[in-house]
């Protein structure tokens, strides 16, 4: 919708865009105004997420935060600061317990061992089929 300011918000279960009369390009304000609002939904339920799961986990991570990631759903760096890819929040649920728990995961054994798989089968027996989820919907998300 036009108005006097660009917002965005939640009404009844759809998002409502309005751009400012004043705007030039609708469309670019639109997508900012929906990738913004994403975002922010995304660093508060992948925060509380990040939270639940450490403590089904035992770990304890130095911080989360988001970024807007290409080729990437997440990573864990070596001093435990977890970063996810904002667009995750677009997937089901499952596959974002699961890209949580995959990173959490990383703060036990930071790598891609049989060792830490058998800590992401334990908390997620059926990871493989959400592995193949997002490798054959990346491309929709």
């Amino acid at each position: 919708v036009q108005g006097n300011a660009s917002t965005i918000k939640m009404v009844g279960g759809y998002l409502v865009a309005t751009v400012a009369d004043r705007e030039n390009n609708r469309q670019n304000t639109v997508k900012y105004l929906v990738e913004t609002w994403y975002q922010k939904q995304a660093e508060r339920r992948l925060k509380e997420k990040t939270e639940r799961l450490s403590k089904v986990i035992g770990v304890s991570p130095k911080s989360v935060s988001i970024k807007n990631y290409k080729s990437r759903w997440g990573s864990c760096s070596s001093n435990g600061d977890l970063t996810y890819n904002w667009r995750i929040i677009l997937a089901p649920h499952r596959i974002v317990d699961y890209v949580v728990v995959h990173e959490l995961c990383h703060l036990i054994e930071h790598n891609h061992s049989p060792r830490y798989w058998k800590h992401v089968e334990y908390h997620v027996p059926d990871w493989r089929e959400h592995r193949d989820w997002l490798k054959n919907w990346s491309v929709a998300v």
